[in-house]
């Protein structure tokens, strides 16, 4: 009968070590790898012919590992036939080591290993592909996709935190992205997809909101503590002989704007995106001269008591003066980051303000922000106190701004030179408060004396004057008075803002209400006290500071 097994050589224990009763009674199916299931031909026409079947399968050997094995035959009179298994250590063996060495190879080159995604280059090939084969009736989309502040999830929780999140990510995405459409990651928080077929824009933006919801409701937690995630998303539509670098120069455009604009949203690339991604590109070469030129000043925001409108101190916040006019901030601190240009241009913003504290009133604090490279810069602390110290500036007016932000990437080193400096009696804020992913231990790892609650819940007051919004902001001034830090809310532009902030018991203020920031010559101008609503005259309507870049 065939498929029987009658004898076996007492080689197949030093061969693949079964005894040769215990191989003879084991069940076929155990014995063949799953994926080798069978393979019968048996070939051969005449008897007593021993022929090469062509077969190689794996048997599993006794101590559980599959080892390749080839079958021959041989014809017997009766019809019957005989097989023989042969153990593959040879050149046959090292050829299925190679196809799997060379399968690999081939997944690594092509796809992302930590998510399984396809990887850049394979995303342009599916890109290129899909715009020389579309029709006249559909576009083509591509979608930019980032994770929101993942730098503070995997620099301030930790780099596994931020694996896993970019594999749930990953997942949730691939998700709702078609078989027929491409899918990679980009690289860093950055992935795309690619619609090989869309009609128009609509379809790619509603697609666009369908991805972001999809994030936005996934719940991401990491050694027991739930970690927020959005994302943000710039979407580019086939245009004309357009090819696929210059869609993706258009999605990073629109991705852009999207953290720009606030993040946990989507933009498509338009004619004003690509102009202010051209303009933005222009800034970073010009950065460089203005600096050299002299046009980069600091001037002058107030801060004051929120009881009598009482002048505290000023915020200096960066301008750049050109020929053409005063270009804010928030238009070319982006640029300086990209070009690395941040650290020279904090550096000028700072010690102009130093050189201001002595011009102040003593009570009064002149308040300076600091960007992360500026923290870790080689003799940050040793500079500043250089710099007090010739201008014969007391140092207990000098208050450094560290972002959330920025203070959750800070390396540890950094703790050194900031508690030089509140050794020497400078003040050490964190700016933008509540925005970010830290805990409250933060406050406690760094030399902090005192908080800037983020603009967004003065914004949010109006709206929710007594609900979870006024409780959190009500809890964080108790928590401030109960560090003995000063707290300072930011971005109040109405009175009713101020009132609110008030009653819920923050002492200190800024914001476009008490006034804009001002060139050094007007900030002596202003008043303690002032009308709701009413500004500095000659301000412009920007109030970003050297920290407000996207990250």
């Amino acid at each position: 009968e065939q498929g029987i097994r009658r004898w076996v050589s007492g080689s197949v224990r030093d061969l693949l070590g079964w005894e040769p009763e215990d191989f003879i009674r084991a069940p076929f199916e155990e014995l063949v790898h799953p994926d080798d299931q069978p393979n019968e031909h048996v070939g051969g026409e005449r008897p007593g012919e021993l022929f090469d079947t062509g077969t190689e399968f794996r048997i599993k050997h006794g101590d559980g590992r599959w080892v390749w094995v080839s079958k021959k035959s041989r014809r017997l009179i009766d019809g019957s036939h005989i097989e023989a298994l042969r153990c593959i250590n040879d050149e046959v063996a090292a050829r299925h080591a190679a196809q799997a060495a060379m399968a690999d190879l081939a997944y690594r080159s092509s796809h992302d290993l930590l998510t399984g995604l396809r990887n850049r280059d394979e995303v342009i090939k599916a890109l290129t592909d899909a715009l020389m084969r579309r029709s006249d009736d559909d576009q083509v989309a591509v979608l930019f996709v980032d994770i929101d502040r993942f730098k503070e999830v995997n620099d301030g929780i930790s780099h596994a935190a931020g694996d896993e999140v970019l594999q749930k990510v990953a997942a949730a995405l691939a998700a709702q992205v078609s078989d027929r459409d491409c899918i990679g990651r980009l690289g860093g928080d950055e992935f795309a997809v690619v619609l090989r077929r869309v009609p128009g824009q609509d379809e790619a933006t509603s697609f666009a909101e369908q991805l972001r919801a999809a994030i936005s409701r996934c719940d991401f937690w990491s050694h027991g503590q739930r970690v927020p995630v959005t994302v943000s998303i710039g979407v580019a539509v086939s245009r004309i002989s357009q090819g696929a670098h210059d869609m993706l120069s258009d999605a990073d455009a629109a991705l852009y704007q999207a953290k720009n604009t606030g993040r946990n949203r989507w933009e498509l690339a338009d004619d004003s995106i690509r102009a202010a991604a051209t303009r933005r590109i222009g800034l970073s070469g010009r950065i460089r001269s203005g600096i050299d030129a002299g046009q980069f000043h600091a001037w002058y925001q107030p801060i004051v008591d929120l009881t009598d409108r009482r002048v505290l101190g000023y915020e200096a916040l960066a301008r750049w003066i050109t020929p053409d006019g005063v270009i804010a901030a928030s238009e070319f601190i982006s640029a300086a980051e990209d070009s690395g240009m941040i650290t020279d241009l904090g550096r000028l913003v700072l010690c102009e303000a130093i050189a201001r504290i002595p011009y102040l009133p003593g009570d009064q604090m002149m308040s300076v922000n600091a960007s992360a490279s500026q923290l870790e810069s080689a003799g940050f602390a040793a500079g500043i106190l250089e710099q007090l110290r010739s201008c014969g500036a007391n140092p207990e007016q000098l208050v450094v701004e560290i972002t959330e932000h920025s203070l959750l990437n800070l390396e540890k080193s950094a703790r050194t030179d900031l508690l030089s400096l509140t050794d020497a009696g400078v003040g050490i804020y964190v700016d933008d408060f509540g925005t970010g992913y830290s805990s409250l231990a933060t406050l406690l790892d760094y030399p902090v004396t005192g908080l800037k609650l983020d603009r967004a819940f003065a914004q949010r007051l109006a709206q929710d004057a007594t609900g979870p919004t006024s409780r959190l902001v009500s809890g964080l001034i108790e928590l401030t008075d109960r560090l003995e830090l000063r707290g300072i809310a930011e971005g109040i532009e109405t009175a009713r803002q101020e009132s609110l902030l008030r009653k819920l018991g923050w002492h200190c203020g800024q914001g476009w209400l008490f006034g804009h920031a001002e060139p050094p010559h007007e900030y002596p101008k202003v008043p303690s006290m002032r009308r709701p609503g009413e500004t500095l005259a000659g301000s412009d309507n920007s109030s970003a500071t050297l920290s407000d870049a996207v990250d």
